[in-house]
């Protein structure tokens, strides 16, 4: 009996294929790349209050101290940073395994961690951009 032109025992394994290695290396890559990112900005924030207050020093006017705030969100930023960080490194450590036995991976926590970091960022931006335009003197 001839064989049909596309057989399924003619295709190359999935387990353990190297394009499946890289992928998982470059998807905890950008995790990190995101966490490095999102700490940065952490550290930013941080220090905003002091660019206003020099700001406004060059201006002569004097701004309210906003930087209990800001230090806040900023320290709040590196933590969640340093936590995609962590994440990234356990992801990293539970999928590379499965990789090895050609086991589908579930997304879940991919997905909780993009939303939840989407989310958090478009409120904190909105919160700070607000409470910038309510104390900057006019």
């Amino acid at each position: 009996m001839p064989r049909p032109e596309h057989d399924p025992r003619d295709l190359p394994s999935r387990r353990g294929d190297r394009r499946d290695y890289s992928a998982v290396e470059r998807t905890t890559l950008s995790w990190i790349r995101t966490g490095i990112g999102v700490a940065g900005l952490g550290f930013v924030l941080a220090r905003f209050s002091y660019v206003l207050q020099g700001l406004a020093s060059i201006r002569g006017i004097t701004v309210p101290d906003q930087s209990r705030w800001t230090i806040v969100i900023g320290s709040l930023h590196v933590v969640i940073g340093a936590t995609i960080i962590g994440f990234a490194l356990l992801r990293y450590l539970r999928i590379e395994p499965r990789v090895a036995t050609g086991q589908p991976e579930s997304p879940r926590l991919a997905r909780v961690l993009v939303l939840g970091l989407t989310a958090g960022s478009v409120i904190g931006g909105a919160g700070l951009a607000i409470d910038l335009l309510l104390t900057w003197p006019r």
